[in-house]
């Protein structure tokens, strides 16, 4: 059986449907022909419900998320290395050789 999905056009539960067929409903514009519902223009706790909604019933979902949040800290680890060893008094020396660097008390 697939999971629930609301990523392209794919399959999503009717829970998920109904609350965002709710704030369509509530925030469309129409503009000639075309609807529109931007999410900037939701209330916060309609934003904060689907989000919890979105994570409690949505498999793709909590993947995404969990994916950009493992993005995010990725690039931030060298950063707090570093950091942390410039804290504790270290300085980089760069391998001219290997091109590798290394952390060493001067």
């Amino acid at each position: 059986m697939a999971s629930p999905h609301i990523f392209a056009g794919e399959v999503m539960n009717n829970h998920i449907k109904n609350i965002i067929d709710d704030l369509i409903r509530d925030h469309r514009t129409v503009i000639g022909t075309e609807h529109f519902c931007e999410v900037q223009d939701l209330d916060k706790s309609e934003i904060d419900s689907l989000l919890k909604t979105l994570w409690l019933e949505d498999e793709a979902f909590q993947d995404h998320v969990l994916d950009y949040m493992h993005s995010l800290i990725q690039t931030r680890i060298g950063w707090v290395e570093s950091r942390d060893n410039y804290d504790n008094g270290l300085k980089p020396i760069k391998d001219n050789v290997t091109g590798e660097t290394s952390w060493v008390n001067l």
